[in-house]
């Protein structure tokens, strides 16, 4: 359901490259900036299906809440600090999303 905390410590870039899934391809790769509170995520979402429902989970290595989103330099409303998930419901393409501590 989500990278084990320690991936996402200050430094480090996990990593998915052209995963097959049932919508399509789809890559995924994190870089986290911890330390400067904030981790970035740049998302090839899968376009052969569109999903009912797309989730990206941030989760900080030190378990801090999610202050803001961005997505492609925008504000974005759109997530829950409980569950740690930015929802990308209804985007396409290939997005940019940035979570703030």
């Amino acid at each position: 359901m989500a990278l084990p905390r320690a991936w996402l410590a200050d430094g480090e870039a996990p990593t998915i490259e052209r995963a097959a899934t049932h919508f399509g391809p789809m890559s995924l790769r994190f870089r986290s900036e911890a330390d400067r509170g904030r981790i970035r995520a740049v998302v090839d979402l899968p376009s052969r299906r569109v999903p009912r429902q797309m989730l990206l989970r941030f989760r900080h290595p030190d378990g801090k809440p999610v202050q803001r989103v961005e997505v492609n330099g925008r504000a974005w409303e759109r997530f829950d600090v409980a569950r740690e998930w930015v929802d990308l419901t209804s985007l396409e393409g290939r997005l940019e999303v940035t979570a703030y501590y």
